[in-house]
């Protein structure tokens, strides 16, 4: 576990593995130019699930013939979750 702010407080968050760790930036004040980035610029965020996530690697590679990380698929997997019906 690792601590986070929420709204200035600090809260236990629990972080897991999985192929996007890259894009977490780290969690808690080891991330206080992410979160200050986010926080301003986000208007939403996607959560994906691990398939979703290796659906985009996959795709990156059967369409475009590229090799990515999972963070670097995140895009691709959400358009295409958003995608589906």
């Amino acid at each position: 576990m690792k601590a986070s702010l929420d709204a200035g407080r600090p809260v236990q968050v629990e972080e897991f593995e999985n192929l996007a760790d890259s894009l977490g930036g780290g969690i808690g004040l080891d991330n206080r130019w992410t979160f200050a980035m986010c926080r301003d610029l986000l208007d939403d965020v996607v959560l994906l699930s691990e398939p979703e996530i290796a659906g985009g690697i996959q795709h990156a590679y059967a369409h475009e013939r590229e090799v990515v990380e999972g963070a670097g698929a995140a895009g691709i997997a959400a358009l295409l979750a958003s995608a589906r019906p």
